[in-house]
């Protein structure tokens, strides 16, 4: 862990230009924020996860809008950890390596927001913070990452999040007397 924070476009701008030593990960929290990294560019808005590479020139590629923000963390990558597009994600799990998407979208990124506040809560505290606990926030952040890309084929997950749709939609109606047609009617 080096530093974090939230950041909120107070008035229009494009993210600077520029190479950091360290790497850096970013959370979309509202607005847009169009990066681009190595020729690739991104648009960081709610939910969006981008790994910004150390060594590596990234730059706004278009003004934010007015209220765009953003959390950040500037950290050094934990060995065992690597930063890959997602169609190689697998065969790099095999050999016992996290593996990280340089970008991501969620739908639910709400406990990612959760972390990220804790681990600016604890950097910011007044007296020197303990960089052990901001090490453990940068590196839970990661596996969840890791986590959502990790996982049965698309079939399958389809067919995971189909289930659990109808499991939440009997628990919700269990005591209106249902039968398996109104289950079948509601999906179907």
């Amino acid at each position: 862990f080096l530093s974090a924070g939230r950041f909120v476009a107070h008035n229009t701008h494009a993210h600077p230009t520029r190479k950091l030593e360290s790497a850096a990960l970013l959370l979309g929290y509202s607005g847009e924020c169009a990066i681009a990294q190595d020729g690739r560019e991104y648009v960081l808005k709610k939910g969006a996860f981008l790994f910004l590479f150390p060594h590596t020139l990234h730059y706004g590629t278009k003004p934010t809008a007015q209220n765009q923000s953003h959390f950040w963390c500037h950290f050094l990558l934990p060995e065992g950890f690597v930063i890959k597009e997602a169609e190689s994600v697998e065969e790099l799990t095999k050999e016992g390596l996290c593996v990280i998407p340089e970008f991501i979208q969620l739908r639910n990124c709400e406990k990612f927001w959760v972390l990220f506040s804790q681990m600016i809560d604890e950097a910011e505290k007044q007296k020197a913070p303990d960089t052990a606990i901001c090490d453990c926030y940068i590196k839970i952040l990661l596996l969840s990452l890791a986590q959502k890309c990790k996982g049965p084929a698309s079939k399958d997950i389809k067919s995971n999040a189909m289930t659990e749709r109808i499991k939440e939609w009997i628990r919700l109606h269990a005591c209106e007397g249902i039968t398996v047609r109104d289950v079948a009617a509601a999906f179907t």
